[in-house]
């Protein structure tokens, strides 16, 4: 979706490319703004307060058919009303495309950006888990969609004792990465945007490179077999990606004085363990001494310790952490059954400081508890064990639940 492409040739290139990959099933996710969660409404005004891009209005909307865009992609996709109408129009004519293209053997299984029953091609009765998965679970946003269909198709591989098919995910949105460190991400290959490689150097966009540069097109992949670490490991790394940089519900912590390389090298030091899962009970425990002891002794920019966001007064680090929290339910999928929206609801899960607030080098120089996330609404979804699997995928999810 870019420039002014015509919608009817963005749905094509959808379908075209699902085609490509020789998939027996195909499943496409949209944004779905009748069960987004709340926290999404928070996302979207501060994107609007900073967007040097301003949306379409009512009359130039109207204008969009299949063969013409009256303004870019980009603008299109600026606000909330005319991006919902962008992929409710793109939806229509992948359905079309669809029907005309997709040859005997080959499932597609998607839904309405506006809501309304899962979309399945050709017509089954047939045991599917994307559906399945989109039926039991409400979830707005297409990257929980995703991981959703992803972890219904591997659990039902492993009810039936079959090996785990191998699944693509097709993305922009690096934040996947992260969102698949909540799963058992068996066999799941991650495909981003194409780049350009030239000598040692990626670039992620076609400006300034020649003709021949841009023949040398690669995928952008990441094998999720080899990140399969255990259960908590990868909560836990996921913890600290979190406090990197952060994602559309967290801004991470670097600015408070912490490098992102310095946070990146916990991230995969199995000596800083702060999170543990609780597969059965659905609850997670945070261990924030654990936490505050691996800060203690990295920040390289302790900056002037006043209580402003960017000066570092601890009252907004607290409001951060809880922020990384609320994430990390999230992305380990608590709250999947809540019947209005997929996801979990904020919560100020460590309390704040006095009014007066502690600096954010007192905040990690006191001892501090362990919080526990919990799961308000579980579903009946489980992980299985060790020997609930194909043979061929039993040391993957050993080495997971261990």
């Amino acid at each position: 979706m870019v420039g002014k492409t015509p919608p009817s040739l963005v749905a094509k290139k959808l379908v075209d490319l699902g085609l490509s990959t020789g998939a027996s099933v195909i499943v496409f996710c949209w944004d779905t703004p009748d069960c987004m969660l709340p926290a999404r409404a928070a996302v979207a005004r501060q994107r609007s307060a900073r967007q040097r891009v301003m949306p379409p209005s009512e009359s130039v909307m109207a204008k969009m058919t299949g063969a013409a865009m009256p303004c870019t992609w980009e603008e299109m996709l600026a606000g909330s009303r005319s991006k919902a109408h962008a992929y409710a129009t793109v939806f229509k004519l992948l359905q079309t495309h669809v029907l005309k293209t997709v040859p005997d053997g080959t499932t597609v299984v998607t839904r309405s950006p506006v809501g309304g029953e899962p979309w399945v091609f050709p017509r089954t009765t047939d045991s599917l888990p994307a559906r399945t998965a989109f039926e039991r679970f409400r979830y707005g946003e297409a990257d929980a969609q995703v991981v959703l269909a992803a972890r219904q198709t591997i659990a039902h591989a492993q009810s039936q004792k079959q090996p785990v098919p191998k699944i693509a995910i097709f993305t922009f949105d690096t934040d996947m990465l992260l969102q698949l460190h909540g799963i058992w991400p068996r066999n799941i290959l991650l495909v981003w945007a194409k780049v350009y490689r030239v000598g040692d150097v990626v670039h992620r966009t076609k400006k300034k490179l020649t003709a021949a540069q841009i023949k040398n097109a690669q995928w952008e992949m990441v094998d999720m077999n080899r990140l399969i670490a255990s259960r908590n490991e990868m909560a836990s790394r996921l913890f600290w990606f979190l406090l990197i940089k952060g994602v559309d519900y967290c801004t991470g912590i670097c600015k408070y004085g912490w490098t992102e390389k310095c946070l990146a090298k916990k991230a995969f030091d199995s000596r800083h363990p702060v999170v543990s899962v609780q597969s059965g009970s659905r609850t997670a425990t945070v261990d924030l001494n654990a936490l505050r002891l691996a800060l203690k002794d990295s920040r390289h920019s302790k900056r002037l310790d006043k209580p402003t966001p960017e000066k570092g007064g601890s009252h907004f680090f607290v409001d951060d952490i809880n922020r990384v929290l609320f994430c990390m339910r999230y992305y380990l999928l608590f709250d999947s059954a809540r019947p209005d929206f997929g996801g979990p609801v904020f919560l100020d899960t460590v309390s704040k400081p006095a009014e007066n607030p502690e600096n954010v080098s007192s905040w990690v120089g006191e001892p501090k508890t362990a919080v526990t996330l919990t799961d308000e609404f579980p579903s009946d979804f489980s992980d299985g064990g060790p020997k609930a699997c194909h043979p061929s995928d039993e040391a993957s999810l050993r080495k997971y639940e261990t």
